[in-house]
């Protein structure tokens, strides 16, 4: 029997979890706020042996020093609440990982807290849902070397492999960078599917059903574009209603909802200063989906045909997911310099190749870019991806076009390839900072001279260089 392991909440991702430990050889206490789902948890898998603990002292009684809690519940309130009354029966040395969907700067803030008293706090971003807590998740861990040699063991044990066997966790940083690298993964997460769902979409519009949609993303998994969430959307769009025998996505209302991982990183990257737009539409079209009473009042337009190539289609998705991928590791660039975390990209790639939801045959590729360069601009401009670009794009701009012409909404795909032209060509705004120094006096850079000017516009037009 391996060392001893604590866990809090007994949710879906909480019991995969303690089972996927327990299977690897761990001695695993258990204990949920609500006893009853405890004491049936531990009823339904005896031999699995797990530990059950009525209150968070007997937890904390049950583990031998230095002990190793992993929390597993609703992020915020729940989580700190928890966190704060299991401290009270910890010993100076002992550790809490935080597991759930925590906001990364309030996993700074608790860990902060926790140093106070003694006690090792780390963030462990999971993914991979409930399947992945069990049969081997993505995680990304943010903490001291110190708790990384507590319980790495655990988490390597826990954690899916990439087809050459290494674990798909690490390390990534001090407290927090775990967190905000799971955020950035749900950003992309939300993106992707976004993107995914346009050329559902397009395809819906012009008149194929949702078997033919299917067929063409199954073929699709075959290719290039492999990847968890292609997978599964060609899955879904074969499967029936039980009650209707229809279509199972024709039964559903046009409305998607959220958890706010990717509202998190739409704030965060403009905080940190760095562009996710891609990310960004994919929140506001949830958003927007989700106000029946604002698309109640519009009265539904005359929809023009439209004429989509597979091939186009095709080529546009894999273009636009390289660019949301290249969206997300820029808000992790923007992070790690701020923070000074130091992240390795191409680590966090490959530990996004297996077990989690954005794994795809991009992460790879990923990882080959940021391992080449580690100092990448942007994950764009590597040779890799420059090849992709110059593959695909007159695709992209083929699919966005038909789109937009067929009133086809597609804020993703278009975000995806305006941020590529955004990054490749000049922007008009030299105008805006004219209007922003006339209006605001607020100053401008030329391009034949360096320095700082302003112009007084109201006056004499004369030009002054300011310090």
């Amino acid at each position: 029997m391996k060392s001893c392991v604590g866990i809090i909440g007994l949710g879906s991702m909480g019991a995969s979890l303690a089972r996927n430990l327990a299977r690897h050889g761990y001695k695993v206490s258990v204990y949920n706020r609500t006893f009853e789902k405890a004491e049936e948890f531990v009823k339904e898998a005896p031999e699995e042996g797990f530990a059950l603990c009525r209150t968070l002292e007997d937890l904390a009684s049950s583990l031998p020093a230095p002990r190793v809690v992993l929390s597993v519940i609703t992020a915020g309130a729940p989580t700190r609440a928890a966190i704060e009354e299991l401290s009270k029966y910890l010993a100076p040395g002992d550790l809490v990982v935080d597991c759930a969907n925590s906001f990364y700067k309030d996993s700074m803030d608790l860990g902060k807290e926790m140093e106070e008293k003694g006690i090792l706090f780390a963030d462990c971003g999971v993914s991979g849902g409930k399947m992945g807590a069990l049969m081997g998740p993505s995680m990304m861990f943010g903490g001291s070397e110190k708790a990384w040699e507590l319980c790495g063991g655990v988490i390597k044990d826990a954690c899916a492999k990439t087809k050459g066997g290494e674990p798909c966790a690490a390390r990534l940083g001090p407290v927090g960078s775990g967190h905000f690298v799971k955020m950035v993964h749900n950003g992309i997460e939300y993106a992707l599917m976004g993107a995914i769902a346009e050329i559902y979409g397009l395809f819906r519009r012009e008149g194929f059903s949702a078997e033919e949609c299917s067929q063409i993303f199954k073929k699709w998994d075959e290719g290039d574009l492999h990847g968890y969430l292609i997978e599964i959307t060609g899955k879904v769009l074969s499967h029936r209603d039980a009650k209707t025998q229809k279509p199972f996505v024709d039964v559903l209302k046009d409305e998607a909802r959220m958890n706010g991982t990717g509202t998190w990183t739409v704030l965060s990257a403009m905080e940190l200063g760095a562009g996710a737009p891609s990310v960004g539409e994919a929140v506001f079209e949830r958003i927007v989906s989700s106000e029946e009473d604002l698309r109640g009042a519009f009265k539904p337009s005359p929809a023009p045909e439209i004429s989509l190539d597979s091939s186009d289609a095709m080529q546009a998705l894999y273009l636009s997911s390289a660019v949301i991928y290249s969206e997300g590791f820029d808000v992790l660039e923007a992070a790690s310099k701020k923070y000074g975390w130091g992240l390795d990209y191409s680590q966090i790639a490959r530990i996004w190749e297996e077990g989690c939801i954005i794994r795809s045959d991009f992460l790879p590729k990923i990882s080959e870019a940021f391992k080449h360069d580690p100092s990448l601009p942007s994950l764009l401009s590597s040779p890799i991806f420059e090849k992709i670009e110059e593959e695909n794009g007159q695709a992209l701009r083929r699919v966005v076009a038909r789109a937009v012409l067929g009133a086809a909404p597609c804020a993703v795909l278009s975000s995806s390839l305006s941020y590529f032209d955004e990054l490749t060509h000049p922007l008009p705004l030299n105008l805006l900072a004219a209007q922003r120094d006339y209006f605001g006096a607020h100053g401008y850079e030329r391009a034949d001279e360096p320095g700082f000017f302003h112009t007084e516009w109201e006056e004499d037009g004369r030009e002054v260089r300011r310090e």
